[in-house]
C-alpha cells in the first residue's frame, strides 16, 4: 500500500506551544536575531528574541485594555513591512487571540469591497490594525469595518489589572488556534485556515529536521507575511533552530531578482526561498549579464526552497548551474510541496539536481518525501482504494502537521476530508518507484477537453516555450470554463502584452495583438486538440501577483463571464476583422473550398472557422475524413489527396497550404509517391509511453481515430499504417513489414517501455513485434490483441480476392454480416471469374458491380471511388497474401497479453465457441500474465462509433494492469480501524439531492454515515410536518387515556411484546423517566417451529399488535400503519443510498431482508422534568432512555415531536440531536457497522429527560433483518474488530454480541431492551441473560 508517513518524536521536554518556544529562546539568551533589510538591502533595524517576547506581552496587554478579547475577537493585520506583522502576530498569540494576517490591497475598490465584506462575514466583525493609510482605504469601501491603527495601539498604557491574562500567567493549549492563514481564493472566496499551536511546531520540528537547520543556519525571507512561506518557511523554523534570520520586503526582490543572490552572498544565508517564476528570471538575467566566480560566495546555502508552482526541470538545471558555479551544493534547490493548510512545506526532495535535462525522465522536478508529521497517500478518486507507484490519482496528505478546519466554514472542512481523515489537497499526484511525490496538475486548473484532463500548468509552459512574440511569459493564464448554458468545458487564455491594451491601440498595434492570438492558439491546439474560447490580452491590473507570483484564475474567469473585458474583447475583434489578420474567413480560393467542404460534412452552417482550428478539434471520426478527402478531390479536381497527408496535416491552415501546392505543381506533385512512414500520430499528449496500434487486414487507420480520442489515458497514440496507398508498392512478406512497423517504434520511442496493439490482423504483427522488442532487450509491458486468434494462416487462405473485397465492404458497413453470403453467392453467378483465387486483370467492373448492391446512403457519406476502392483492395489483398505463410512461435514473455474478444465473424461459431477453441490459444505464446476480456459488437464494430466508449474503457483497464503488475504487489495489509472525524453537532441531509445533486448528497451521507452515526433527513416525501404533528397528536391522546386503559394492552399481555408499557417502573439502571407503545409486522402469534416448540426468540419477534379500539382513539391504526409503510419505503431507499455510498451491490444488504417485511417500532413518551428528577441527575443527565448502541439492527429511522435525544461524540461529549420540523432522525446499528468493518459506525446515544421540559413523543422504526443469517464482514471490511474500534464498549453489548447463535442473540437483545415484560413473560430465559451479564 502506497502510503507514504513520517513520525514526529521530540522530547517530552520541547515546548508545546510557540509562546513556550519564544519565553524559551529568549531565556537561554540566545545569539540569534530578527534583521530588517531596506530595498537597497541594508540592514536597518535587528530584534533579539528578548526584545521580541517583552515587547510581545506589553501589545498584548494593550490589545487586552483596548477591549479585545480571547473566543469573542480575531484580529486582522496589513503592514507593509515585517516588523509590524511579527510583533502584532505575537501579541496576539501571547492572549489567545487569533491573528490573521491579510495580502496587500488589490487595487480594483470592487474588489477590496468583496474581500472585506467577506472578511466582516468570516470571522463575525474582526479588528483590523494597520497604519491609518490603509484604514482608510478599507474605510472607504466597507464604511462599518471595525479598525484601529497601529499608533493608536502604541499609544495605549498597558494595564497591570489584565496581566493575569497574558503568557506566562495565561497559557494557551496546543489544541488553541494561533493564526488565521488565508487561502489564496483561486477556488472562490478565501477560506481561513485555523493553524493550531499543535500544528505549527509539528511543521517548523518537521522541516528542520528534514533540512537539518541548525544555530549556525542564516534564514532570508523576502514573503509577504500574510503567506505561510515567511511564516513557518522561515520565521518560525528560524526560531525553532535558534537560528539568525532576515527579512526583507517582497518588491525589493521581485523588482530586482538578483537581490536574492545577492543577499544570500552578502549575508552568509543558508536557508531561503524563491518559487519558480523567480528562478525563470534569476535564470534570464544571470544568462544575460553572467557574475564572475569572485562576485558571489554562495558555499554556506544549504536548501534554496521553491514552492508554489511545478519547476520545469530545464529551469532547475540552469539554476543549479547558476548556484554551483557560486560553491552551493547540487542539492541545495530544493523542490517542495507546501499549502496553507499544511503550514507551508512539508515534503521536500533533497537530492541534487541533474545536470543534463536529458538525464531527467520527467518535465518537472519531484518533490520528495515527507518530513516529520505528515503522511502522504495517492489515491483512485474513483474506488477510494491506494494507487500503486506511477498511477496519478487524487493527493491526500494526514498528520498533526495538517490543519483540522476552515474558520466558520464546517461545509468546506466536510468536503476537504476523507471519511477516515485525510486532508483532500484538490492536487492529483502520483508517486514514483523511490516513493517520491510528482504533481500531475490541480483538480480544478486543469482544463478539460472532452473529458481528457490538462493541466493548466502545462499548457502555460508549452505557450511559453512556444516563445509566442509579443506575450509576457508568467503573465500567461490558461483558465478552465464553463459558459452558460454549455454542455462541456472549455477554457480562456489571458495573457499581458507587450503592447499595453489599457491605452488607446492603434491599427498596428490590434494588427500584432491578433498575430500573438494566432499564435497562442495554435500552441493550444497543437497542445490539446482543441482552441481556446477566448484569447484576451489584458490589462496590467488584472495580473497583480501574490508573493508566491499565484494570480487567481478562477476570478480571472468570473470577471470575463460578468462581462469585464468585453468592451476590450469587442475592440480587438473589430480591429483584426480583415480575412489576412483574423483567419476567420478564407482568404483565397483553395480556402473557400476548403472551408465550405468542412461546413458542409461537419454541419457547421454559420459556424465560424480558422485556419488555426484542428479536424479533430471538429470531432473528426474516420468517415469525416472519408467524406473529406472524397468532397475535396471533386471540388479541387484533384487525382487523389493522400490519407496520410491529410492526417499530417489536421489544422486546416496546413491543409489547405498543402492542397494549394498540390493544384499549384499539377501532376508532379500527384504522381509522386509520397514517402513512406507507418506512423501516425492520433494523439501526441500524455505523460505516460505511447500505445503504438497495428492496422487490421484492411490496412488503413482510420478505424483507430476514435479510439485515440476517447482513451484518455494520458499517453500518446500512434497507429501503423500499411505501405502503398500513397502509390508505393506493397511490403513484399509479412517479415518486411514486422521489420519496417519494429525500427519505426523504436525510432519513436527508443527507450520503451512499450505498449503494443493489433486489431484482427494486426495483432499477429504487434505479436512479433513485441518478439522481436524482447530479442532486442527491449521491455514490452503490454500486448493487446483485438479478436485474432494466434493462428491465422488457414483464414488467410480462405480469403480469396472476392472474400477481402467483401470484407472491406463490411469493414466500412457499406453491407452487414447478415449479407455476406448471399452477396458472395449472388456475385459469383454474375461474375464466375471471381471465383478464383486470384486478383481479376481489370477489378473494376467487380467492385462496381459490388458497390451498386452497397447501402448508398452509406456509401454517400464516404463519397468513395471506385479507382480508390481498387487501390485499397490491392493492399488489403497483398496483406492476406503476406499472412499466409505466417506461423507463430516463441512468446512475448514479460508483457501482460490482453486478448479482446468481440462477437466473432459468423463462420466462427459463438463468441464462447471461438474463444475456447481459437482466442485462448494465444495463452501459449504470453508470458505469465494473460488475460481475455469480452467487449462489446462484432468483429468490425467493436471499435465503432456506437462501441468505443466501451472498448476504451477495457484498454484503459488493461493499460493500468499492464503498468501496474510491472511493479511488486505491495504486501496486503489486513484493514485497520482508521480514525473518525469528530463532531459537534449532527448533519442534515437533504433527501431530495439524492437524485437532484447527488455528489452533494453523498458528501453529506458519507460524513454522517461513517464520522457521526446519527444524521437528520431533510425533504424525505410522506414525512411533512403537517403529517408528523398529527400522529404526535395521536400519541398524546394515547397516552393521556387512563392508566387502567393502557395497562389493559400491556406488554405483559403480549409474548411479541406488543402493546404498553412503563419504563419508569423498571427497576434497576434500565429504569426511565418514559411510556412506550410498541408494535411491529401484523403476522399471528406462532404455534409451531419446525414441527416442535415455539422457540422464545420467535415468540418475541412474531404476533399481532395490539390495536386500541377506533372508538377509543378514531383513525388511530390507519394513520399509523400509513407510517410504518413510509418507513418501509424510506429505509428501503437509503440501503440503496448506502450501497452506493460504500460502491457495493444492492444485493449486499438486500440479502439480510426477508421476503416479507418484518419491523419494529414503538410511540415512546418521555415525561418533562420536574424538580425531583433535577434532584435524583447526575453529571447532568436524567435517564429518559439507557446510554446504548443499537444492537440488533442495520439502521433506525425516526421522528420527534422535540429535542432530547443525544449522541456522544469521540471526545465523550453529548451532543444534541435538534428537532428540526419535517426532518427523520436516522442511526446506524452495531450489524451494519459490523458489516462493513466499522466503516459505518454505531454511535453511543441517550435521552436525557433534562432537556426535556414538555412531553416529548417520538416514533422510531427498524427494518428487520432475516434472524438466521449471521453478519458477517463484507471482504474488502473483513476485520470484525473495526466495528469495535471507535466507540467505547459497552459491557453488556459486548457480551450480547459473543453469542454466536444470530437468533437467540436477537431474543437476548430483546430481553436486554424490555426487562420489566420479559422477566414476567420468559422467567427462565431472563435469568439466563442476568447469568450472562447481558441484562
Amino acid at each position: 500500500m502506497a502510503i507514504v508517513t513520517a513520525v514526529n518524536p521530540h522530547p517530552e521536554a520541547s515546548p508545546k506551544t510557540l509562546v513556550d518556544l519564544l519565553q524559551s529562546r529568549a531565556q537561554q539568551g540566545s545569539n540569534a536575531t530578527i534583521g530588517f533589510l531596506n530595498a537597497e538591502g541594508a540592514l536597518t533595524k535587528t530584534l533579539s528574541n528578548k526584545d521580541l517576547y517583552d515587547s510581545a506581552r506589553s501589545d498584548a496587554l494593550r490589545l487586552l485594555s483596548l477591549g479585545l478579547r480571547p473566543g469573542t475577537d480575531i484580529v486582522v493585520t496589513s503592514f507593509t513591512d515585517h516588523e509590524s506583522h511579527i510583533r502584532l502576530f505575537w501579541a496576539c498569540c501571547f492572549v489567545g487571540i487569533p491573528v490573521c494576517p491579510i495580502p496587500p490591497l488589490h487595487p480594483d475598490p470592487s474588489r477590496q469591497k468583496l474581500f472585506f465584506e467577506h472578511l466582516d462575514t468570516l470571522f463575525q466583525k474582526p479588528m483590523l490594525i494597520s497604519n491609518e493609510d490603509i484604514i482608510g482605504t478599507v474605510k472607504a469601501v466597507v464604511p462599518d469595518f471595525r479598525a484601529v491603527p497601529l499608533a493608536t495601539l502604541a499609544r495605549v498604557v498597558p494595564t497591570e489589572q489584565y496581566d493575569s491574562l497574558v503568557y506566562p500567567n495565561w497559557r494557551p493549549q496546543a489544541s488553541t488556534t494561533v493564526c488565521l492563514m488565508l487561502t489564496s481564493g483561486s477556488t472562490g472566496n478565501s477560506k481561513g485556515v485555523a493553524l493550531r499551536h499543535s500544528n505549527l511546531l509539528s511543521s517548523i520540528r518537521g522541516k528542520a529536521k528534514h533540512h537539518g537547520t541548525t544555530q549556525r543556519s542564516r534564514f532570508l525571507n523576502w514573503i509577504a507575511f500574510d503567506h505561510v512561506a515567511c511564516v513557518t518557511e522561515i520565521h518560525l523554523h528560524a526560531l525553532e533552530a535558534d537560528a539568525t534570520q532576515y527579512h526583507v520586503a517582497p518588491a525589493a526582490i521581485i523588482s530586482r531578482p538578483r537581490n536574492l543572490l545577492e543577499w544570500c552572498h552578502r549575508y552568509r544565508i543558508t536557508y531561503t526561498f524563491s518559487p519558480n517564476f523567480l528562478l525563470a528570471q534569476i535564470c534570464r538575467e544571470v544568462t544575460n549579464a553572467p557574475y564572475r566566480p569572485e562576485d558571489l560566495d554562495l558555499s554556506p546555502m544549504q536548501a534554496f526552497i521553491s514552492g508554489g508552482e511545478a519547476v520545469p526541470i530545464k529551469t532547475a538545471v540552469e539554476f543549479s548551474d547558476i548556484i554551483v558555479r557560486h560553491g552551493a551544493p547540487r542539492n541545495s534547490l530544493r523542490a517542495g510541496f507546501g499549502m496553507t493548510e499544511t503550514g507551508a512545506g512539508c515534503i521536500y526532495d533533497t537530492r541534487p539536481i541533474v545536470s543534463n535535462v536529458d538525464d531527467s525522465p520527467v518535465k518537472y522536478l519531484s518533490l520528495g518525501k515527507c518530513c516529520n508529521g505528515v503522511a502522504m497517500r495517492v489515491v483512485d478518486p474513483v474506488v477510494g482504494s491506494v494507487c500503486s507507484p506511477l498511477k496519478p490519482g487524487q493527493f491526500q496528505v494526514s498528520g498533526p502537521s495538517v490543519f483540522g478546519e476552515y474558520y466558520n466554514n464546517p461545509k468546506a472542512t466536510a468536503e476537504s476530508f476523507t471519511s477516515d481523515g485525510w486532508f483532500i489537497t484538490g492536487d492529483t499526484a502520483q508517486l514514483d518507484l523511490e516513493g517520491n511525490l510528482h504533481l500531475v496538475g490541480r483538480d480544478k486548473d486543469c482544463v478539460n477537453i472532452n473529458g481528457v484532463k490538462h493541466p493548466s500548468v502545462d499548457v502555460e509552459h508549452y505557450i511559453e516555450d512556444s516563445a509566442v512574440e509579443g506575450a509576457m511569459k508568467s503573465f500567461i493564464y490558461v483558465c478552465p470554463m464553463r459558459l452558460a448554458g454549455a454542455d462541456t468545458e472549455t477554457y480562456a487564455v489571458f495573457y499581458q502584452h507587450t503592447i499595453r491594451v489599457e491605452d488607446e491601440l492603434t491599427k498596428d498595434d490590434l494588427t500584432i495583438i491578433a498575430k500573438t492570438n494566432r499564435t497562442i492558439r495554435n500552441a493550444c491546439v497543437v497542445f490539446c486538440s482543441q482552441a481556446p474560447h477566448t484569447i484576451l490580452p489584458l490589462p496590467r491590473k488584472y495580473f497583480v501577483k501574490t508573493a508566491l507570483g499565484k494570480i487567481s484564475r478562477s476570478a480571472l474567469v468570473t470577471a470575463y463571464i460578468q462581462g469585464a473585458f468585453s468592451g476590450l474583447e469587442e475592440t480587438l475583434a473589430d480591429g483584426s476583422a480583415g480575412p489576412v489578420q483574423s483567419g476567420e474567413e478564407p482568404e483565397n480560393p483553395v480556402e473557400d473550398i476548403v472551408f465550405k467542404a468542412i461546413r458542409s460534412i461537419f454541419d457547421l452552417t454559420d459556424v465560424p472557422l480558422s485556419r488555426s482550428q484542428s479536424l479533430f478539434d471538429l470531432g473528426a471520426s474516420s468517415m469525416h475524413l472519408m467524406r473529406l478527402k472524397q468532397s475535396l478531390q471533386v471540388r479541387l479536381s484533384v487525382a487523389d489527396i493522400p490519407t496520410i497527408e491529410m492526417l499530417k496535416r489536421p489544422e486546416i491552415g496546413d491543409l489547405c497550404d498543402y492542397l494549394a501546392k498540390m493544384i499549384e505543381y499539377g501532376s508532379m506533385v500527384t504522381s509522386k509517391a509520397v514517402n513512406y512512414n507507418p506512423l501516425v500520430c492520433l494523439n501526441p499528449q500524455g505523460s505516460k509511453p505511447p500505445l503504438f496500434l497495428v492496422h487490421p487486414g484492411v490496412g488503413e487507420i482510420l478505424v483507430f481515430i476514435n479510439l485515440a480520442r476517447v482513451l484518455q489515458d494520458d499517453r500518446p497514440v500512434y497507429a501503423l499504417r500499411a505501405r502503398g496507398f500513397d502509390g508505393e508498392e506493397s511490403f513484399s512478406s509479412f517479415d518486411q513489414m514486422v521489420d519496417t512497423y519494429t525500427s519505426a517504434v523504436e525510432a519513436q520511442f527508443p527507450d520503451g517501455p512499450y505498449y503494443l496493439g493489433g486489431y484482427s490482423f494486426g495483432g499477429a504483427v504487434a505479436f512479433e513485434i513485441g518478439k522481436r522488442l524482447e530479442a532486442k532487450g527491449r521491455d514490452v509491458a503490454f500486448l493487446g490483441i483485438f479478436n485474432l486468434p494466434p493462428h491465422i494462416a488457414f483464414r488467410m487462405h480462405e480469403l480469396v480476392w472476392v472474400e477481402v473485397v467483401l470484407n472491406l465492404l463490411m469493414f466500412l458497413s457499406l453491407i452487414g454480416t447478415s449479407a455476406f453470403t448471399a452477396l458472395k453467392t449472388e456475385l459469383f453467378k454474375a461474375h464466375p471469374d471471381a471465383v478464383t483465387d486470384t486478383k481479376p486483370t481489370n477489378p473494376a467492373p467487380v467492385i462496381e458491380w459490388l458497390l451498386e448492391r452497397c447501402d448508398q446512403k452509406r456509401l454517400e457519406e464516404l463519397q468513395l471511388r471506385t479507382e480508390e476502392f481498387v487501390n485499397w483492395s490491392r493492399v488489403a489483398y497483398d496483406l492476406t497474401l503476406s499472412g499466409r505463410g505466417y506461423e507463430p512461435s516463441g512468446r512475448v514473455r514479460n508483457a501482460l497479453t490482453s486478448v479482446f474478444c468481440a462477437v466473432p465473424l459468423p463462420s466462427m461459431g459463438t463468441r464462447e465457441e471461438f474463444k475456447r477453441d481459437r482466442l485462448s490459444a494465444w495463452r501459449q505464446f504470453s508470458g505469465d500474465r494473460f488475460e481475455m476480456i469480452d467487449v462489446d459488437g462484432e468483429h468490425y464494430t467493436m471499435v465503432s462509433e456506437k462501441h468505443v466508449d466501451s472498448f476504451a474503457k477495457h484498454l484503459r483497464g488493461a493499460l493500468s494492469r499492464a503498468e501496474s503488475r510491472r511493479f511488486p504487489e505491495p504486501t496486503p495489509q489486513p484493514p485497520v480501524p482508521m480514525p473518525k472525524k469528530n463532531f459537534t453537532n449532527i448533519p442534515i441531509i437533504d433527501f431530495s439531492l439524492a437524485e437532484e445533486d447527488p455528489a452533494t448528497y453523498y458528501e453529506q451521507l458519507r460524513f454522517a454515515l461513517e464520522d457521526v452515526g446519527f444524521g437528520i433527513f431533510v425533504n424525505v416525501p410522506g414525512f411533512e410536518d403537517t403529517f408528523q404533528k398529527e400522529l404526535f397528536s395521536l400519541a398524546d391522546e394515547l397516552f393521556h387515556k387512563p392508566q387502567e386503559w393502557k395497562d389493559a394492552l400491556g406488554t405483559g399481555e403480549s409474548y411479541a411484546l406488543r402493546g404498553y408499557f412503563r419504563a419508569d417502573r423498571v427497576p434497576g439502571p434500565h429504569k426511565a423517566h418514559a411510556e412506550a407503545y410498541r408494535f411491529g409486522a401484523e403476522v399471528p402469534e406462532p404455534t409451531s417451529y419446525n414441527g416442535g416448540e415455539v422457540p422464545f426468540w420467535l415468540r418475541l419477534h412474531e404476533g399481532p399488535n395490539q390495536w386500541p379500539s377506533d372508538n377509543d382513539l378514531p383513525a388511530f391504526r390507519h394513520k399509523m400503519e400509513l407510517l410504518f409503510e413510509r418507513y418501509r419505503l424510506l429505509n428501503l431507499a437509503l440501503n440503496k443510498h448506502i450501497c452506493r455510498l460504500l460502491n457495493i451491490p444492492n444485493a449486499a444488504l438486500d440479502d439480510y431482508f426477508p421476503d416479507k417485511t418484518e419491523f419494529n417500532s414503538a410511540i415512546w413518551h418521555y415525561l418533562p422534568v420536574t424538580e425531583e428528577i433535577k434532584k435524583s441527575a447526575h453529571d447532568g443527565f436524567a435517564q429518559g432512555m439507557h446510554e446504548h448502541r443499537d444492537p440488533s439492527t442495520f439502521l433506525t429511522c425516526l421522528i420527534q415531536s422535540r429535542a432530547g435525544l443525544q449522541a456522544q461524540n469521540y471526545e465523550g461529549e453529548w451532543i444534541d440531536i435538534p428537532m428540526v420540523p419535517g426532518g427523520v432522525v436516522c442511526n446506524i446499528g452495531m450489524q451494519l457497522m459490523k458489516l462493513t468493518g466499522g466503516k459505518l459506525v454505531a454511535t453511543t446515544h441517550r435521552v436525557n429527560t433534562l432537556k426535556i421540559e414538555e412531553d416529548r413523543y417520538t416514533i422510531p422504526y427498524v427494518l428487520s433483518t432475516r434472524l438466521e443469517k449471521a453478519v458477517v464482514p463484507l471482504p474488502q471490511y473483513a476485520n470484525e474488530s473495526m466495528a469495535t474500534a471507535h466507540v467505547a464498549p459497552n459491557p453488556k453489548i459486548l457480551k450480547l454480541m459473543s453469542i454466536q447463535d444470530p437468533l437467540i442473540r436477537s431474543g437476548y437483545a430483546r430481553l436486554s431492551l424490555f426487562p420489566y415484560a420479559t422477566q414476567k413473560l420468559y422467567p427462565k430465559e431472563f435469568e439466563e441473560a442476568r447469568a450472562l451479564g447481558i441484562v
